[in-house]
């Protein structure tokens, strides 16, 4: 396919080839996870389980999008939001998630683990947060965009989001709390899609994303006490899905004639 000459990009966004991308993603997931040997429920086991399950299967997952997204010629749509969102009050929701995170660090046993477990932490929490995002906020945004409306774009964002935490069903997770999960996940995807429309990059969602994976993952692996801030999750969870609507709403009727403010290089 030759390149469009006015947008630099050799495909033109269509949710076709968005939704390709992120299917593409999935099935190098499963496909790396199913050899790896080690079922979901012992992910925390040793670091040997986080590399051979987690953070493998996301590499080529995360590879395979990235080059994808360059090829497409999409890098700068899918990580640069170029009409950001002046709805800055919706950010209450990520810097609350972004509390909790923290609160799950400082309750968090680092005494119980061994220092080559969180480094393979860090490095899962650092691979999740780019995979994901942009795969689901960045490519499958992108490819929607050709397509929906923003209000569509958001709302499919955040289902195919939490949708993808139900592969862990396959890989042995319980299906009660995997199918929580989903909900979580899709609620707080709003959140991660409030910052790339208000902050305008998309790497200050990877970066909550992952900081979120991290603290989560090892919280649970050396428990030292309870964080009284994970109380805040649920209704933080519902704020995120107010906010993202806003932010959504806000970008369908500015596309129709209000003045937009770029994001800065």
């Amino acid at each position: 396919m030759t390149t469009d000459t006015t947008t630099g990009m050799r495909v033109r966004p269509t949710a076709l080839a968005g939704l390709g991308v992120f299917l593409l993603y999935l099935a190098l997931i499963v496909l790396v996870q199913s050899t790896s040997g080690v079922d979901y429920d012992d992910l925390a086991a040793s670091s040997q389980n986080i590399w051979r399950f987690g953070i493998l299967s996301l590499g080529v997952g995360a590879l395979a999008v990235t080059a994808l997204t360059v090829w497409f010629g999409w890098w700068r749509a899918a990580t640069v939001e170029t009409v950001r969102s002046r709805k800055r009050w919706t950010l209450v929701a990520p810097a609350i998630y972004l509390a909790v995170a923290l609160g799950n660090l400082v309750v968090t046993d680092w005494g119980a683990l061994e220092i080559g477990f969180v480094l393979s932490a860090v490095v899962l929490g650092v691979t999740v947060g780019f995979a994901e995002e942009l795969t689901t906020r960045g490519t499958l945004l992108v490819g929607l965009r050709g397509t929906m409306r923003e209000i569509a774009v958001w709302a499919t964002t955040c289902v195919l989001f939490g949708a993808m935490h139900g592969l862990n069903i396959v890989f042995g997770a319980e299906v009660g709390s995997t199918l929580q999960q989903v909900v979580v996940a899709g609620m707080q995807g709003s959140a991660f899609y409030v910052l790339r429309r208000v902050l305008g990059r998309l790497a200050w969602a990877m970066a909550l994303h992952g900081l979120w994976d991290f603290s989560i993952f090892t919280q649970s692996a050396a428990p030292g006490g309870d964080n009284v801030l994970g109380l805040l999750v649920l209704p933080t969870a519902l704020l995120s899905v107010v906010a993202g609507f806003v932010v959504a709403r806000d970008a369908g009727r500015r596309s129709a004639g209000e003045p937009h403010e770029a994001a800065k290089p």
